[in-house]
Parts: structure tokens; C-alpha cells; sequence
């Protein structure tokens, strides 16, 4: 450690160059911690961290009157308190509250950070004493902006990267930030804050902390069945068409949801086809949002109205936890089918149907009546016919319709022939001819 002159405190144009430090950098400010350790180190061994000065008083009520003052020396540090990390769900956030204080009488600048951004982690963990801890370190943890004190900026030119959060802490002053953690998977996690100053150079804070998972199942079961019986149908057979009310069939069921995960899932709303608490017949009594510790049970209840169009119909049902994955399972109703026709005529329609009924007839005959119109007055408007060439149009009136007379031509008279005198043709008869007797 010989050879370290620095004058103190180190001034903030010296110290913070930026938080990419080349190597040159990283190894005398390492030197330097470690030097200043050894010294305090020293102290305390040598018992020289603890005074007794002995001293008198000078009054008006007293005269050289004897006192003892005890003196013990403490390294600074700058972290004040801090909140745990509670178990967290998988995918969701927690997040820890760390104060800062200044000891100091005079303004401290700070950088604060996690230590898998320190350009020379490793060595900086040797050094803080860490090693054993620093194993399987995971980046679930940052720094979340929660003030405009901490602020991101450029230091004499340097970039300072976002992961770092710079602070100038006057006297006595105190700041409170706010550390976030994410976790992807479920398990231990860890993660070494570092408080990067020029008072003490280094100091660090390890935080460890829990990630579990919420697992929600229905006992015994791959799927939820509501199913009408028969037996339960039997008035369908003896009352008149349209007297029973609607509602007057239905079925309840109860199915237990169970939470066999590490961590306490809360549900905040329960859908059937998308639809909350209640859809196509099917309403979920206790339909409120819930917690469910780990290993316990919630009775679901189930009351299922058919509406007799369908014999088998299946939906999806979905529990949707705060964090987590939503759980989905198949929901399926039944009714005998030889019943959806009995059944369905003897259910009481609603009122509006009929409303509805007179409502389409009604716009049906007044569409009827608005084409029968349209078409009378298209037929009585006059057509216009152009001829050509002269293009001047004819007007034509249905249904009185005047035919042009086409002027008749007479074709011109022959002369009549001369009357020649007929011919005289001599025809001759036909000679008749002898048989010959041909002998036998």
C-alpha cells in the first residue's frame, strides 16, 4: 500500500470519471480501498479505535470540575436501513427500499450499483471480502427511478450507464431509493449492491431473497361436468306448451380449487369463454376475487340453466391469478337429448320475443309496400328514344303507343303478254304387244 498520497476527500472531478474505468483506474482505486481497510483494520486491532479523554469543567457553579469523555471510532457508512425482499412470484416484482444517509460534514458524491456492472467485479468482490457470497449472482435485480435525485448523466464527458444512479449527498443529508426485483424462475436469488463514493470508495449490501410459484389445480380432475339428469327434466312431459318458466330447470355443482404451489396465489377474476362470472346459462355463485394460501382449498359453486338448443356443449373456463399463469380447464353441460324438443316447447318465451316478432313483420310490409311503389313509379315515367341521325328524341307515352305508318310503294303494272295459240301435240298410244306361247 506504500506509495498512495490522495488528498481527502477525494474530489469528485478525480474520482468520477465515469463509471467505464479502464484499468488503470480500477486497479488504484482497488489499491486504495484496501489500503484504507488495512489502516482502520490496524486500528482495531491495536484497540486505538476507542479514546478516553479525561478532562475538567470551569463554571460558575463548579471550579475545575473532573469529566471522562469515550470516544468510539466507526468506519462510515452510508447505508442507513433497508427493506427485505419478500417471497416473490414468478413474473412479478417486489421491491426493497434502501436509505442513504451522508455521515459526513462535508457533500459526498455517490454512484450506486449492482455489482455485475463494475467493470473488474471479481477483483472489487475479493477485496469487499464477498467471494462466498458472490456465487450464481443473477441480473432479477435493478434500480428502478423512483426519484429525480438520482439521475443519469454525462461526468466530465463520460457516459454514465443506466444501470448507475449518481447522487451528490450534502451533510447529514438523507435519500431514499428503490431496488426491483423480477424473477424468471423459481429459486434463490442474490445480488450485491455496491456504494460507490470518494469517502470510503466502496460499500456494499447483499441482498438475498426467495422466488416461488403459485400452483393452482381442481382436485381429481381434468375436467368440470354439469350435467341435467332426466329425472329432473320429468315435468316436460305433463305441462302445457309455454307455462313452465325459464330458470325453473337447472343444476348445481361444486368443484375444489386447491393452490399446491410455495406461494399464495390471488385470484382476481374467474371467466367462462372469456366472459366474467357468469355466460351461456352458466353462473359461478361465489364469484368474488380471492387469496389462496399454499395448500389450501376454495369451494367453487356452479349453477348450470339450460337453454335446450344444445345437447353437449363445452367452454373454457379460466382462473386468472395477479401474477402468474391463468389456469384453463374444460367446462362442459349436458342435457338428454331426446328432451331438447319436449323441453324446449314447453319453456315460456321471453316478452320481447314477441315485441320482436310484430317489430320484423312490420318492417317486412313496409318494405313491400316502399317496393311496390318504386316500381309503379318507374313503370309510369315516360322512355326517351333517340333515333338517327337527327338525335331529336320521340317522346312515347305508355300505355297509348302510336305505331308510324310506313307508306305503302305499289309495284308497277306488266304489259300484258300476247295470247299465243296452243300447240298441238299428238300423243301416241301404245302399241300392244303379242304374247308368244312358249311350248310346255
Amino acid at each position: 500500500s506504500s506509495g498512495i498520497n490522495a488528498e481527502w476527500p477525494l474530489r469528485p472531478g478525480e474520482f468520477f470519471k465515469g463509471h467505464r474505468l479502464n484499468v488503470d483506474q480500477v486497479d488504484y482505486e482497488l489499491k486504495l480501498y484496501k489500503h484504507l481497510r488495512g489502516k482502520w483494520n490496524n486500528l482495531q486491532k491495536a484497540g486505538k479505535h476507542k479514546l478516553t479523554i479525561n478532562g475538567s469543567v470551569k463554571s460558575s457553579f463548579a471550579d475545575n470540575s473532573p469529566i471522562t469523555i469515550n470516544v468510539d471510532l466507526t468506519w462510515p457508512s452510508f447505508i442507513k436501513r433497508y427493506t427485505l425482499f419478500p417471497v416473490t412470484h414468478v413474473k412479478d416484482t417486489s421491491t426493497s427500499t434502501v436509505t442513504l444517509v451522508n455521515p459526513s460534514t462535508f457533500p459526498v458524491h455517490i454512484e450506486v450499483f449492482f455489482i455485475n456492472h463494475y467493470p473488474h467485479s471479481r477483483a472489487l468482490v475479493d477485496i469487499l471480502g464477498l467471494r462466498h457470497e458472490a456465487v450464481n449472482l443473477d441480473t432479477t435485480f435493478s434500480l428502478r427511478d423512483t426519484s429525480s435525485d438520482f439521475i443519469d448523466r454525462f461526468i466530465n464527458g463520460n457516459e454514465v450507464s443506466r444501470n448507475v444512479k449518481y447522487i451528490v449527498l450534502e451533510p447529514q443529508e438523507t435519500k431514499t431509493m428503490t431496488v426491483q426485483f423480477s424473477p424468471q424462475f423459481v429459486g434463490p436469488h442474490k445480488n450485491i449492491l455496491v456504494v460507490r463514493n470518494n469517502l470510503t470508495l466502496f460499500e456494499s449490501l447483499l441482498f438475498t431473497t426467495m422466488a416461488a410459484k403459485g400452483d393452482l389445480v381442481f382436485e381429481k380432475r381434468s375436467q368440470l361436468l354439469l350435467n341435467i339428469h332426466e329425472n329432473l327434466l320429468s315435468e316436460c312431459h305433463h305441462a302445457e306448451e309455454g307455462s313452465i318458466e325459464k330458470g325453473f330447470f337447472n343444476t348445481n355443482r361444486s368443484f375444489t380449487l386447491r393452490n399446491v404451489g410455495d406461494i399464495t396465489s390471488k385470484i382476481k377474476d374467474i371467466q367462462i369463454n372469456g366472459v366474467s362470472c357468469s355466460s351461456f346459462g352458466v353462473t359461478i355463485t361465489n364469484c368474488e376475487p380471492f387469496d389462496l394460501a399454499p395448500n389450501q382449498a376454495h369451494v367453487m359453486k356452479f349453477n348450470f340453466v339450460p337453454n335446450f338448443h344444445f345437447s353437449y356443449v363445452e367452454y373454457k373456463l379460466t382462473i386468472l391469478p395477479s401474477s402468474g399463469d391463468p389456469l384453463e380447464i374444460p367446462l362442459i353441460t349436458k342435457v338428454p337429448a331426446h328432451m331438447l324438443n319436449i323441453c324446449a316447447d314447453k319453456i315460456q318465451r321471453p316478452i320481447w320475443e314477441v315485441s320482436l316478432r310484430v317489430l320484423l313483420l312490420s318492417l317486412t310490409f313496409c318494405g313491400m309496400i316502399v317496393v311496390f311503389c318504386q316500381s309503379y313509379i318507374f313503370f309510369s315515367q315516360p322512355i326517351v328514344i333517340t333515333t338517327q341521325p337527327s338525335l331529336k328524341p320521340i317522346m312515347i307515352h305508355k300505355p297509348n303507343i302510336e305505331v308510324p305508318k310506313i307508306p305503302q310503294i305499289s309495284p308497277k303494272k306488266k304489259k300484258p303478254e300476247k295470247a299465243t295459240a296452243p300447240v298441238k301435240t299428238s300423243v301416241e298410244a301404245p302399241t300392244k304387244t303379242k304374247k308368244k306361247k312358249v311350248p310346255t
